[in-house]
This record gives C-alpha cells, sequence and structure tokens, in this order.
C-alpha cells in the first residue's frame, strides 16, 4: 500500500494484483480484494507447489502414516553412509539391467537416491521417484541385513502412488519454469 500510495497510483487503474504466496502478500492480496475490489492472483507456481505439499503429507491418514518420514530416513541412510552408498552402487553395477543414470552423454552410472528439499520445486516426486526405481535393490539389501529401515510394503505402495499423483504437478512446474510464466 506503500508503494501505491508514494506513487500515487489509483487503485481503479489496477485490474488485479499478482504476488506470491508468502503470508504476508496473501494478506495484502486479500485486503486489495476486500477494500478495493481488486482481483489477486496468487503465483501458479507457488499455489502448485502448496496443492503438491497437500498429496504427500500423510501425517493424517491412518493407512499412510510414515510413508514420508520413513522415505526421508531410507534416503539419509544412504547420504550419511558412503559405505552404504557404495553397496548400493555395486548391486546396481553387479545387475543386469540395472538402475542407472541414462541422462548424460558419458558413461552410464549408478543411481543414487535424492534428498527432497523445499526450495526445490519437483525434488519430493524426484525422490520418490528415484526410490521406486531402486525398490528392488533396497529389498536386496535388506535380505543381506545391509540396511534395516526399508519402506513397508504399505509404504512402498504409497510411495509409488506419490509418484502417479506428482508427476502432473512436476510436469507443470516444470513448463511455468521454462516458459518463465
Amino acid at each position: 500500500m506503500t508503494v501505491i500510495q508514494k506513487y500515487e497510483i489509483k487503485t481503479t487503474f489496477i485490474s488485479a494484483i499478482v504476488t506470491d504466496t508468502e503470508p504476508t502478500m496473501n494478506s495484502f492480496g486479500r485486503l486489495m480484494h476486500q477494500q478495493h475490489g481488486i482481483a489477486w492472483i496468487g503465483c501458479v507456481d507457488h499455489i502448485l507447489e502448496l496443492c503438491t505439499a497437500k498429496a504427500f503429507d500423510d501425517c493424517n491418514y491412518q493407512s499412510n502414516v510414515g510413508c514420508m518420514k520413513a522415505t526421508r530416513q531410507l534416503v539419509g541412510t544412504f547420504r550419511h553412509s558412503n559405505q552404504k552408498m557404495d553397496d548400493l552402487k555395486r548391486l546396481q553395477e553387479q545387475s543386469q539391467g540395472y538402475a542407472v543414470d541414462d541422462t548424460s552423454k558419458g558413461p552410464l552410472t549408478p543411481l543414487v537416491p535424492i534428498d527432497d528439499c523445499t526450495t526445490r520445486w519437483w525434488s519430493t516426486y524426484s525422490m520418490l521417484e528415484r526410490l521406486v526405481s531402486l525398490k528392488k535393490f533396497f529389498r536386496i539389501m535388506e535380505d543381506l541385513e545391509s540396511i534395516d529401515n526399508n519402506l513397508s510394503d504399505d509404504q512402498w505402495k504409497v510411495a509409488e502412488d506419490l509418484v502417479h499423483v506428482l508427476r502432473p504437478f512436476m510436469l507443470v512446474q516444470n513448463f511455468l519454469r521454462e516458459k518463465n510464466m
């Protein structure tokens, strides 16, 4: 409001306010709508991110309780142990048809778990997709007693379902990022 007043912008000339979804911007947008009838449009990327957060917040669903916490703990097991990471890579290299990163132009390399990060738009999708692609190797490591915190069958089902739920959001967010929308 200070900027609008400082530059003597008449609210009758403002057709809409577009902001990100940070709480003070939300308040400003609602205020402009309530007091001046100006449409408030939140950032599409931010709104999509808030929607996806609902999709993988499993703490309120009895059958899903703990899936996301368990996936993050499984990733942490490998991110904090070079030995376990090396074992995972070795298993993939020894397996026929193993999961590899073939997106680079160089030699194929074994996949590693990916951390999710709140500042990367679709990192939870990336984390879950990678874990699902490595599932058979985690099972082998569990059988060999190399890891003791593999996901349960129910948690794997939730993780696999979430990959399908989150993929369209990731595609739209990626499209918007590429188009600088």
